[in-house]
């Protein structure tokens, strides 16, 4: 249970937020029968069920707990969390901008739209209360309350989810005295979110219950937050159908632009021969990042080339790895004037006849433009969608984009670190190694 119009300052470390454990307190009272309950906390609300089970072991006989962790150090490191929340403080100025960020956290690739899910995000959390939110799920601690939950618990977390990194849940099951941690498959970190049923079925065995038939064998159609679907402990349906979102399936691409930096320039210096001779060395550059990185090359502008990639991370490294082969090769004497400029975002752009189209298309190719020689332009979006991933953005300011109402935030990304020299027991590291070695770490969302 979250408290939504009273949030009470910061907590310190080692309890849970003395208002929230009262609300969850409060409404167990309320209750018109002293039998113990069956408690279900999910992401935020996963440490206050648990702080409610170590305290109240009387009240509680199975305990549910999905996309949970016991510290919020464990979630984020502190230095990173800081960084987090001044993002999310830019949402009272730009709403849309750190909505959308959140939303491709949490579900990359929904059964709605991202823009459906940014709306719902706003009519449901104020902008204002959004860095207290997150200051204060990222400040529990309820480590040391684990070992006095004695209810049989079931720790649920959904294998790819990147706002709550798995390691916290089955971290979290391990010491719990009676506990089973299930991974689910997908991305998607809300439970009502994408593959629903698998979940169901889960707990619908934790718990006794028997799943309707359709519910049982619906899969990734499964009841969406409004929907139901099972049956009571005494066999009674509680619903003969479920409920589908009527939006149509999107799913979210990285789109990256690359352009050669003073082409006209070049052209009238070097000559037609001497110019295409650059434009193919560009070429050959890309198109190996694309192979490597499961890239695909949308089209040839002329003097660059536009790509898509169904990873964010892939994306970032691709054009990292990019810029450090063109340096390579400028600074070698190879192509001494081959420079590159990069810009990429993340959405759902429209696809139509191999080509793609739309808002997100228009806004990397404006933070291709926005970038120096040399440098790499991501937005928020893709910054998001990155975390964890060990790569390091830097604040690059916001920039005004014809078309767009609201600043660009725009985040930098350091070419790939220059290869080291082969030898014999020397092995290449992994691209991401190259790119950096620290970076932001996902912080948590729940409700969208």
């Amino acid at each position: 249970m979250r408290r939504s119009s009273k949030l009470q300052p910061r907590f310190g470390l080692g309890d849970v937020g003395p208002g929230q454990l009262a609300d969850l307190e409060a409404v167990v009272d309320s209750l018109p029968t002293d039998d113990p309950v069956e408690l279900w906390g999910s992401s935020f609300g996963a440490p206050i069920a648990l702080a409610y089970a170590a305290r109240h072991p009387e009240q509680v006989d199975k305990l549910v707990l999905d996309g949970a962790y016991a510290s919020g150090a464990e979630l984020i490191p502190p230095a990173e969390a800081e960084k987090f929340l001044a993002m999310l403080g830019m949402a009272k100025h730009q709403p849309d901008t750190v909505f959308s960020s959140l939303s491709f956290l949490t579900d990359p690739d929904p059964r709605i739209t991202h823009e459906v899910r940014v709306q719902r995000l706003k009519r449901s959390i104020d902008p204002a209360a959004l860095v207290a939110l997150y200051g204060l799920s990222f400040s529990v601690d309820v480590r040391d309350l684990r070992a006095g939950v004695t209810a049989e618990t079931l720790v649920l977390h959904r294998a790819e989810s990147r706002a709550v990194h798995p390691q916290n849940g089955w971290r979290l099951a391990a010491q719990l005295p009676h506990a089973t941690f299930v991974s689910l498959p997908g991305r998607a970190h809300n439970l009502w979110e994408g593959d629903t049923a698998t979940a169901l079925q889960q707990i619908a065995a934790f718990l006794g219950f028997t799943l309707a038939a359709e519910a049982a064998s619906t899969g990734a159609d499964a009841p969406g937050p409004d929907g139901t679907a099972g049956a009571n402990r005494d066999g009674d349906p509680v619903a003969s159908r479920v409920e589908v979102d009527p939006e149509p399936v999107a799913e979210s691409i990285t789109v990256m632009f690359t352009d050669i930096c003073g082409s006209t320039a070049l052209t009238a210096r070097l000559g037609d021969d001497g110019a295409q001779h650059l434009v193919r060395a560009h070429n050959d550059i890309v198109r190996r990042a694309l192979a490597r990185y499961q890239g695909r090359e949308v089209k040839h502008t002329g003097d660059g080339i536009m790509a898509s990639f169904r990873s964010a991370s892939a994306a970032v490294v691709a054009a990292a790895t990019i810029q450090r082969a063109v340096i390579d090769a400028r600074e070698s004497g190879a192509f001494p004037d081959l420079a590159l400029k990069i810009g990429l975002n993340a959405g759902e752009p429209i696809s139509e006849d191999e080509d793609l189209f739309g808002a997100v298309v228009q806004v990397a190719a404006r933070a291709c433009d926005a970038a120096a020689p040399d440098q790499i332009l991501v937005t928020p979006v893709v910054r998001a969608l990155a975390m964890g991933k060990g790569l390091v953005f830097a604040e690059a300011g916001e920039r005004d984009f014809k078309g767009v109402a609201e600043p660009v935030p725009l985040w930098s990304v350091p070419p790939a670190e220059p290869e080291p020299e082969p030898g014999p027991d020397r092995r290449r590291p992994p691209a991401a190694d190259r790119v950096a070695d620290t970076g932001p770490r996902p912080g948590p969302e729940a409700g969208s």
